[in-house]
């Protein structure tokens, strides 16, 4: 028999405690097992036989992972605007897209993560760059599930927020997926092995770039695309399934 624990690293229990078993033979005799307890013509043993194993793994470090939108407005689409905040961001989730395995919860109502702040309706890191959205693997034992931080910026049409959403839900799938510590990355003391987070980037500007010429903004497209270029330069991990996340052709709603 054996047992699962889902989404906390690797156990695994086998043991003969459920087995049953009969067995006949012109030497032996009349022979068998019931819930470890084995007879024989050499009278009753019991051995329940019980192995228990559990894998444990460390996010050492923090990982964060951002999207950046351009800085005009050339670029923003069609859409309506949606009035920000996390009710209004949850509310176009349920109408617009699949809300992934791995989120842990989503905030869009000026709250970033540690270090980072918050001014003029955009996202400040702590390196000093700008941008529009965070997902953040947080450290910890076993840890593969994320939290997601929108700015304001991304609510000026329906598409830049389907975009931004999209693009952050597929850095949640992936790190729930294991393309972090768990299955295929890297680890080093400083945290994740930066060809994964480069890969992770390098796929989801992409699929983001592809998005955005789906609803003619091409200005959107060409800046997601160089991104997408440049993370792929130090890419060398293993590839994901295809239909890792599908293109929206119809506008969101609201």
């Amino acid at each position: 028999m054996g047992l699962g624990l889902p989404g906390a690293g690797n156990f695994a229990a086998s043991t003969n405690m459920m087995n049953i078993g009969l067995n006949y033979s012109a030497n032996g005799g009349l022979s068998g097992n019931v819930a470890g307890f084995n007879v024989s013509q050499y009278g009753v043993s019991f051995n329940p036989s019980l192995t228990v194993g559990y894998k444990f793994t460390y996010n050492p470090k923090e990982t964060r992972q951002y999207v950046a939108f351009g800085d005009d407005d050339t670029g923003d689409g069609s859409g309506p605007p949606v009035e920000y905040s996390t009710e209004n961001a949850n509310s176009f989730i349920d109408k617009n897209i699949v809300r992934p395995k791995g989120l842990i919860d989503l905030y869009a109502d000026g709250t970033v993560p540690e270090g980072d702040q918050y001014e003029n309706g955009r996202i400040i890191t702590s390196d000093g760059r700008t941008v529009d959205g965070v997902t953040v693997l947080p450290k910890g034992w076993n840890q593969r599930n994320s939290y997601v931080y929108l700015a304001a910026s991304v609510f000026k049409t329906t598409n830049l927020l389907y975009i931004a959403i999209q693009h952050e839900f597929g850095h949640v799938t992936l790190n729930y997926l294991g393309y972090s510590s768990h299955a295929h990355g890297r680890w080093s003391l400083k945290g994740l092995d930066n060809n994964y987070v480069d890969y992770q980037e390098a796929l989801m500007y992409s699929i983001s770039a592809a998005q955005a010429r789906m609803w003619g903004m091409k200005n959107q497209a060409d800046i997601f695309q160089a991104k997408a270029n440049e993370y792929a330069k130090s890419n060398n991990v293993a590839p994901i399934p295809s239909n890792f996340l599908n293109i929206k052709h119809n506008q969101p709603i609201w």
